[in-house]
């Protein structure tokens, strides 16, 4: 059974006797209870009346189910669309004579892609985001592309991330972005370069040449002239005399260019402070915010096209998982548990017979997925202050493992439990000011725990002897 959903009380003659179909007649798309949708195969919405339309398609695509999202998408139009923006989020058009056919052909199709995934549970709302993303473009074989959008404040939209949104500037969208460049989850290809308020991010902007001097815009802008003769430079204003140019130095009437004189360059002239310069200063004025700012303070993004690689295929398959390996690696040795395991049994040893405890300490980010989607850009800069910090906090001699995604476990050589513990404090004070500097809106959850070697080699063995048992 097949949905179509119109604004119109009226559903169009050449439908309204197709037997497959169950038919729903809806004012405000805020109000449909997507719920309902659920069994049918696919949904064909009538878009005579776009912004209906357009409503109806975002709430499909940024619902929380599985059967939801994927939902195969038809508009149902005897003319053609040339809204980008929904046509990116749908999976056709189709009219009275195609209907039929078409929607049965391309449901059927997209049946075995959607199958394979089942919902599964993210830990942020950003990589949440991300499957659901890489399902689309797996399923419908699309490019993840941003459209233009002169209504939106950032200038540009990527249409099923838009949909994921309430609010169509939700600044979010620059985390997930992130968040797909920094782990490489997707093939990129760069579209364009595009500036934005240091403030608000929006995109519109309006440049200006100011005076270096008393940063006035009004600058009048004339040619440099250079008499070959005298050698004499100035701007052209200086050289009018009536209808002629007249070297204001030699008082030769200059006639030929090329020949009496040339127009090396430009320059600005303040009105305000009749200062003159070749290099104006440019300024940014943001038309949302009202921001005014030098142009090399304005932050500026690589806007990017994404098409799928052979690892999106896993991520969309199985989910992100984000761990302290992939997040520390090339920046910290680290070395695997088992071998880690083996060293704590040499050290043990060495330990009791020389009479010098170690201890074992278990250092565990709670947060971590939560912090890593928060990092953004700056997620390689971080990655190497944390590690900056560990390598100060610890000595030469200390080893590092970690026992989970989230959590090290450190072998502190010869060391007194308290001064274990001193260290594991002083580390959790050092990653917490790193981020209260520089993430205000991040909050660090980690959980401390020392125990002395032997306890730790004692606990491993009895694991060891509960699994051979069962």
């Amino acid at each position: 059974m097949y949905a179509f959903i119109g604004r119109e009380k009226k559903i169009p003659v050449s439908v309204e006797n197709l037997g497959d179909y169950q038919f729903f007649q809806r004012e405000n798309p805020e109000t449909i209870d997507l719920e309902t949708f659920q069994d049918h195969q696919a949904v064909v919405i009538d878009s005579r009346e776009i912004r209906f339309s357009l409503g109806l398609v975002n709430r499909f695509r940024g619902a929380s189910t599985l059967n939801l999202y994927l939902k195969p998408i038809f508009l149902y139009s005897e003319l053609p669309i040339e809204d980008s923006y929904v046509m990116a989020l749908v999976d056709g058009t189709v009219d009275a004579a195609t209907m039929r056919g078409s929607v049965s052909a391309r449901t059927e199709q997209l049946a075995d892609a959607i199958a394979q995934y089942k919902d599964i549970e993210q830990d942020t709302f950003e990589s949440t985001v991300v499957v659901k993303t890489l399902r689309f473009m797996v399923t419908r074989g699309r490019r993840l592309e941003p459209v233009t959008m002169p209504k939106s404040r950032f200038g540009f939209s990527y249409p099923f991330l838009g949909a994921q949104f309430r609010d169509r500037d939700d600044a979010r969208l620059f985390s997930i972005l992130d968040l797909i460049d920094n782990e490489n989850l997707m093939e990129k290809h760069f579209v364009d370069r595009i500036h934005l308020c240091n403030r608000c991010k929006s995109s519109f902007i309006n440049f200006r040449e100011l005076c270096p001097r008393c940063h006035s815009a009004d600058l009048e802008v004339s040619d440099l002239i250079h008499h070959f003769s005298c050698g004499n430079v100035d701007p052209e204003t200086k050289y009018k005399v009536h209808d002629q140019l007249v070297c204001p130095k030699c008082k030769k009437i200059l006639r030929h260019i090329g020949m009496d004189y040339d127009k090396p360059s430009v320059v600005h002239t303040c009105r305000v402070c009749q200062t003159t310069s070749q290099d104006p200063e440019v300024w940014g004025l943001c038309r949302y915010c009202g921001n005014d700012t030098p142009s090399e303070r304005l932050l500026y993004r690589d806007l990017k096209s994404y098409s799928l690689s052979s690892a999106s295929l896993n991520f969309a398959l199985n989910g992100l998982h984000f761990t302290l390996a992939d997040f520390l690696k090339g920046h910290l040795e680290i070395v695997n548990y088992p071998t880690f395991q083996t060293i704590a049994h040499y050290e043990n040893e060495r330990a009791l017979r020389y009479k010098r405890p170690s201890v074992i300490v278990n250092f565990q980010l709670l947060n971590f997925s939560e912090l890593v989607t928060g990092f953004g850009q700056r997620r390689e800069e971080v990655a190497l202050e944390m590690a900056r910090i560990i390598k100060d906090t610890l000595r030469d001699s200390d080893i590092i493992t970690l026992l989970n995604d989230n959590t090290f476990v450190f072998l502190l050589v010869e060391t007194p439990r308290e001064n274990a513990e001193a260290v594991g404090a002083r580390l959790d004070k050092r990653f917490q000011g790193l981020m209260a500097s520089n993430f205000p809106g991040i909050t660090l959850q980690t959980h401390l725990q020392a125990m002395e070697l032997t306890e730790f080699i004692d606990r491993k063995e009895q694991e060891e002897k509960q699994a051979s048992h069962e």
